[in-house]
């Protein structure tokens, strides 16, 4: 199986519903770092004529594997997501530099926080958070 997460920026509203499920899928409410692995960018829309917001977050593309030299990025056998170990990340940001959306970021100790894909989610047959969420559709898998 290999999954990988697309956005239709033409459906997508900026509701935020898919950013509450993620945080939602990632922690606790008593976690006082916790954020969102999808970010709101504003684009402008050239057919409608306006400027919207749109939901953007890691496509799982595998990119920033290649540029990653300690093998702290990882793609996973089962699924096909993009997933990383905190522990070999040096903090280069390489993965950054290359990610085309920029969905990469870092914590406070300069390693790396991306989406995982909700990979537990689908190891067990289950849509990402932000895929079940999203009332638009724009979000799929």
């Amino acid at each position: 199986m290999k999954v990988q997460i697309k956005t239709d920026t033409d459906k997508c509203v900026g509701c935020l519903a898919c950013m509450t499920a993620c945080i939602a899928a990632h922690y606790s409410f008593e976690d006082e770092d916790a954020e969102s692995f999808r970010s709101i960018r504003r684009l402008k829309d050239e057919k409608a004529g306006f400027q919207k917001n749109i939901c953007i977050s890691c496509t799982h593309c595998g990119g920033c594997i290649n540029v990653c030299k300690s093998g702290a990025i990882f793609r996973d056998e089962e699924t096909g997501l993009v997933l990383f170990d905190k522990a070999l990340c040096t903090g280069c940001k390489s993965c950054a530099e290359v990610c085309p959306v920029s969905a990469i970021s870092y914590d406070k100790e300069g390693k790396i926080k991306k989406c995982d894909g909700c990979v537990d989610r689908v190891r067990a047959g289950k849509a990402p958070a932000c895929v079940s969420v999203c009332y638009m559709k724009a979000i799929s898998i």
